[in-house]
């Protein structure tokens, strides 16, 4: 016998107002809500003369226990419904359905559950029939001219004497609002920090204010900074309160995100503006969060640069590869997966597809995104610049929609429509990624070194300011594999251990990276040199160490780029450096004795 969700007497009540509708009986078979003919088999279409009930023969099917309940049929029919999903928690219905309860001001009773609701309209409206509209903590269905609509008889309060009425362009209304909010929403429940803020999660906030702030910078790139949605957004979320009411607290919240504040009195910011360094450090302050544990933190902006040709995509190909699958990277773990953004703004795609399938040849691609040159200027008719105001925000809404966690730019050069050897352009497109830092977004960015190493980065000096890391890459090719030294040219904290290693890209059934940490295979030939250098009274002659080691010219000067670039050696001066005295020191003593 089926399980009754309500009296049958109740119906009565909706069906005095939908007058000369068409019934269905239906039942629970596995949680769902099925339609069932006159002897209790499950229907499959609504279009049969076994489904067209009267609502005195579907009312007998439940007090028989044949039947969980009523519904009326919307297809084919005069009528409209809205149904409200997850709207009613412990008998409070929430804000955003008590507003579409007014405008549409029909007959309106609960769902089966009691935690929804349903409005009932007279006419079919043009939008047609949508379901998952986001609203709120919940979200909307509309039904009209197809499926059923479950019936209990328990009206809401207030909507139960009302009569059903025509609503076709009221539903037209509010799908035409509903529609760009609900998008909104979607996005913003698929991003972790922002659905935070969305639930009413403050905790990571100072204080509510600091949080409504934070959910503004999220909103915005969602709703093409429209200041109305954005408050309706607020509205519909748990963070609404009423002094968001209040036009002089919008205007203050709202500006600081969007732009021409206008002037107010600044006393409460003031307030909090500066803290007692005692406080400070009494502040509980959370440790890192680690992309690739030892190595890159989350939130921080990195630059990999090098001469070109050295293996610098490769690099950030196969840390795509690290987060997307958990794997290590080289010589780090990853924690776990990540959702990676790969703009790729030099190479043609035939090309970008080969390598990619190079590094997920034994394992495919789980979260990670590419954005290419050639795809940005498909859809949108302009190559993607990172130092256009535009653009920035069509990267920052790809990264909330997105749930992106780090975004990779390689290389950075023609993403860029300033000088890249201003300092002044600087100011163009790194304030934009620190933002992206602040929300918690990791950024890798690629370059090309200057005219010969010791030059560091190529273009304004200023840029490096920015930077939390920078892994600088020196050629070291043996072969015609990409290989390459590394080393950490710049850390704000303690430098990630091994220092300086050597990396060589090699094929196993996909792409891998042979790595050292010892110095390079022919040490022996380096010690050498240094050996000499630190024995040399007088200036060098290139010619005459060659010979006296056993070396070619063109190598000697190959074994000083090399020494230079582990600091043993100044390459341009030709002298060993304190670290390089040191080290031939400790091999002397080191030898004496053995």
């Amino acid at each position: 016998m089926a399980r009754r969700l309500t009296k049958p007497s109740r119906f009565a009540r909706t069906a005095v107002r939908l007058r000369n509708a068409r019934y269905v009986a239906w039942r629970l078979f596995d949680e769902k809500k099925i339609p069932i003919d006159r002897t209790g088999q499950r229907l499959t279409d609504l279009n049969t003369k076994k489904s067209k009930l009267t609502f005195g023969q579907a009312r007998a099917l439940v007090k028989k226990g044949v039947a969980t309940g009523i519904g009326v049929q919307i297809f084919r029919s005069d009528y409209c419904v809205l149904d409200l999903d997850d709207c009613v928690e412990d008998g409070v219905i929430a804000r955003w359905a008590l507003e579409l309860l007014r405008r549409c001001n029909s007959y309106a009773d609960f769902s089966p559950s009691g935690e929804g609701i349903h409005i009932y309209l007279v006419g079919t409206p043009s939008c047609g029939n949508h379901t998952q509209i986001a609203m709120g903590q919940g979200h909307l269905d509309i039904f009209a001219n197809k499926g059923y609509v479950t019936v209990t008889g328990r009206p809401v309060p207030g909507y139960g004497g009302k009569a059903v009425i025509e609503g076709a362009k009221t539903v037209e209304s509010i799908y035409g609002e509903a529609d760009p909010l609900s998008k909104a929403i979607k996005a913003i429940k698929r991003h972790g920090r922002a659905r935070k803020l969305y639930r009413g999660d403050t905790s990571n906030y100072e204080s509510p204010s600091e949080a409504d702030l934070a959910f503004v910078r999220f909103a915005a790139p969602f709703v093409n900074n429209d200041r109305s949605l954005i408050l309706r957004l607020i509205r519909q979320s748990n963070l609404y309160r009423k002094k968001w009411d209040r036009k002089d607290y919008q205007n203050k919240t709202l500006n600081k995100v969007l732009g021409n504040e206008p002037t107010h009195d600044i006393a409460e910011d003031l307030e909090r503006l500066a803290r007692k360094v005692a406080d400070f450090l009494e502040q509980d302050i959370p440790p890192p969060e680690w992309l690739i544990t030892g190595l890159l933190e989350i939130g921080t902006i990195i630059m990999v640069y090098g001469p070109g040709g050295v293996g610098k995509s490769h690099l950030l190909y196969s840390i795509v590869w690290s987060l997307d699958q958990g794997r290590p990277f080289m010589y780090w773990n990853v924690s776990k997966r990540r959702t990676v953004l790969l703009i790729d703004t030099e190479m043609p795609e035939r090309l970008i597809q080969k390598r990619l399938d190079g590094w997920f040849e034994s394992s495919p691609p789980d979260k990670a995104y590419i954005l290419s040159s050639a795809l940005f200027r498909t859809v949108l008719d302009t190559h993607f610049k990172l130092d256009k105001e535009e653009h920035q925000r069509i990267l920052r809404a790809l990264i909330l929609e997105k749930d992106i966690n780090v975004v990779i730019i390689d290389p950075l050069a023609p993403a860029l429509d300033c000088d890249e050897n201003s300092n002044n352009d600087v100011g163009k497109y790194m304030p934009f990624l620190t933002e992206l830092r602040d929300l918690g977004v990791t950024v890798i960015l690629s370059h090309h070194s200057g005219k010969s190493e010791d030059a560091g980065q190529r273009g304004a000096s200023r840029r490096r300011d920015y930077l939390d890391m920078s892994i600088q890459l020196a050629e070291a090719k043996v072969g015609r594999n990409a290989r390459f030294i590394a080393r950490f040219d710049k850390v704000r904290e303690e430098t990630p251990e091994p220092a300086v290693w050597t990396s060589e890209l090699m094929w196993d059934d996909g792409f891998v990276w042979d790595t050292s940490s010892e110095l390079p295979q022919d040490d022996d030939r380096l010690v050498a040199v240094l050996r000499y250098l630190h024995s040399l009274e007088g200036k060098l002659n290139v010619s005459e160490m060659a010979v006296r080691l056993g070396i070619r010219r063109a190598g000697c000067y190959d074994v000083f780029k090399r020494a230079a670039f582990h600091g043993f050696m100044n390459e341009k001066e030709r002298t060993l450096t304190l670290k390089g005295i040191a080290l031939i020191e400790q091999l002397t003593k080191d030898s004496d004795n053995t």
